[in-house]
């Protein structure tokens, strides 16, 4: 029943294989509709960088959960993306300078096209593409005309 609405590399902890959610300063009950005020923007939802007035639901925080497994997939497992266009992906897609207090676009465009995806590969981890993609399919539903 409480939406944690900062959702980021920085908030799991992994103990004895285990996750844990920390960092609860942000959370909010669910029937609460207010929108996100604050959190990291890399993780956060497209649509919710997109409009900051936009109530802040159960979906952001999955998305969210989405974009922390990408980004530590593509930051710490090797993979066939070259160093530049992992910059340049970091820094359309996930960079929160570049992009500060606005954007989503990005974002919203990547999990549509997903072209990214198409031609990286991980080595030793063959259903980690798979899964980046289903999630990625799941999450541009919400932002299909």
């Amino acid at each position: 029943g409480v939406l944690h609405r900062d959702i980021s590399a920085g908030n799991i902890l992994i103990v004895d294989g285990k996750g844990i959610l920390i960092d609860w300063d942000l959370s909010k009950r669910l029937n609460n509709s207010s929108a996100l005020d604050e959190g990291t923007w890399q993780f956060m939802s497209a649509a919710l960088v997109w409009n900051k007035s936009a109530p802040h639901t159960f979906v952001d925080d999955l998305e969210s959960f989405f974009y922390v497994i990408l980004w530590l997939s593509l930051m710490y497992s090797p993979n066939s993306m070259s160093p530049a266009d992992l910059t340049s992906f970091m820094q359309t897609v996930l960079d929160p300078q570049q992009y500060e207090g606005t954007g989503g676009s990005g974002k919203a465009d990547f999990l549509k096209g997903r072209s990214m995806l198409d031609g990286l590969a991980f080595r030793d981890r063959p259903l980690l593409k798979p899964l980046l993609n289903s999630l990625a399919v799941l999450f541009a539903v919400r932002y299909e005309p």
